[in-house]
């Protein structure tokens, strides 16, 4: 027994239709906040040109002469003025063995601006009292030396004793209280020369201010060779 197989039905072909959409674009950033940061823009730097360097040739320097100064005129000295004349004194003639500056009635010895009548050897502006000198050793004032220059004699004495040995004159000094010789008194004396070792004592001897006016016996030997 045959049976029949059913025939297949053919197939049916589709169309299919496809439709490409083309993409829309986003839509634009919405606008910034009022009052809210600006955007940034950068800015391009623009490329710094390079400057080409160009050698020169040295120039020749010439040294600056400078014109020589003319020497300045030298100022004229000015006159100087003529002394007063001094007036002349009462006495020109003066008293032996006195200063300059000393005054009538003054003594010999005595201090320029003293009083009349005052102590030798005091001090100016005192009380005017008389203050005793002291006696001391020689070797006690001796220490306060500040000069001491020898005497010197007359060239009639010298030859008159000369080659005669030694001679000696024995003197008490007396000093004040700046240091100055104001008193030479001969206790032994040599004939011929006492003038001349009186005034060189007082002339050339100084001392140390001392406290009180001082005196002392000095022994001078003379040897004329």
């Amino acid at each position: 027994m045959l049976m029949a197989t059913p025939k297949a039905k053919p197939e049916e072909k589709k169309e299919v239709e496809l439709t490409l959409l083309r993409q829309l674009p986003p839509p634009p950033p919405p606008p910034p906040p009022a009052g809210g940061p600006r955007p940034v823009v950068q800015q391009q730097r623009k490329p710094t040109p390079r400057k080409e360097t160009v050698l020169r040739k040295p120039e020749k320097i010439e040294p600056i002469k400078e014109e020589p100064k003319k020497p300045e005129p030298e100022p004229e000295p000015e006159p100087e003025p003529e002394p007063e004349p001094t007036p002349a004194a009462e006495n020109p003639a003066g008293v032996a063995g006195g200063v300059e500056g000393g005054v009538a009635g003054g003594v010999v010895g005595g201090v320029v601006g003293g009083t009349v009548g005052g102590q030798l050897g005091g001090t100016l502006g005192g009380t005017g009292e008389v203050v005793k000198p002291k006696n001391v050793p020689p070797f006690v004032i001796q220490r306060d030396v500040i000069r001491q220059t020898p005497p010197r004699l007359s060239e009639v004495f010298k030859q008159s004793h000369r080659g005669q040995g030694t001679l000696t004159g024995l003197y008490r000094i007396c000093v004040s209280t700046d240091g100055q010789v104001y008193e030479v008194t001969a206790v032994k004396s040599v004939p011929g020369a006492d003038s001349d070792i009186i005034s060189g004592i007082r002339d050339g001897w100084q001392y140390k201010p001392q406290k009180v006016p001082v005196c002392f016996l000095y022994n001078i030997p003379i040897t004329i060779q």
